[in-house]
């Protein structure tokens, strides 16, 4: 639909910014990229054009360019959370937790409904070694988690001392919001011929330890009784920034 509307009026520049956050979504950050730049080049500025750049920017690992760009849109819209949650993010990938912790609760200020704001603030305190900050978060977590607003981390939590039955309870909600039940696959009704086909189905096929603890498993599988797949259902893989 996109293209077609490019097709018949190539500067309409909201036309290339929806086609780059539909690359976006389908995992093509470098072609949501350069449909991002056609827009700004047909629209200059536009800070919701330099948002949606900087979240392909950091699918990408590209953190200090896409930090311009949110401190470029920041300059016109001040008071927009997700420009500051935004920017958390690029920072902590930057390993600036000090600066992300800051971006973090100045989103959560400013729009106290947002759902990861405060589950980012939670793991940016932690990470940045802001112990009363933290005593803070851990006072504020039971009627959070009971609530049911926010989207907390579960392993973030693991830092908290909070009872089992509230890291359950998180959990469980953040589960709800990422995680959708598939209908069950039918049996097979008759025997599989050739090989078996083994498929290993996990959200850490990237640099983390579970998929370096895996590797030997997966080199000891009888390859002449074993067809072997992995599929990743966990965020594209992207380079670490470096720091600053």
């Amino acid at each position: 639909m996109f293209e077609r509307s490019i097709e018949r009026n190539f500067s309409l520049a909201e036309a290339h910014n929806s086609r780059g956050k539909a690359l976006r979504a389908l995992r093509r950050p470098n072609e949501a990229v350069a449909a991002f730049d056609i827009a700004l080049r047909l629209h200059p500025g536009n800070a919701v054009f330099l948002y949606n750049r900087s979240l392909a920017l950091l699918d990408l690992g590209q953190c200090a360019m896409a930090l311009r760009n949110i401190e470029s849109a920041l300059a016109s819209m001040p008071a927009n959370a997700s420009l500051h949650y935004a920017r958390g993010i690029a920072m902590e990938d930057s390993r600036n937790f000090f600066e992300a912790l800051r971006s973090f609760e100045t989103a959560l200020q400013l729009d106290p409904t947002h759902r990861h704001a405060f589950g980012a603030t939670s793991n940016a305190a932690l990470r940045s070694c802001d112990w009363a900050r933290v005593a803070q978060i851990t006072a504020e977590l039971p009627d959070r988690i009971s609530a049911g607003r926010d989207i907390l981390p579960p392993f973030v939590l693991l830092g908290f001392e909070i009872s089992a039955t509230l890291q359950r309870t998180a959990a469980t909600n953040y589960n709800s919001h990422y995680l959708h039940l598939a209908s069950p696959t039918p049996l097979l009704t008759t025997a599989p011929r050739g090989k078996i086909r083994l498929a290993y189905l996990s959200a850490d096929f990237h640099t983390h330890a579970t998929a370096f603890l895996m590797a030997g498993v997966f080199e000891r599988h009888d390859r002449d009784r074993f067809e072997t797949f992995a599929i990743s259902f966990g965020r594209m893989t992207k380079a670490p920034c470096a720091p600053g």
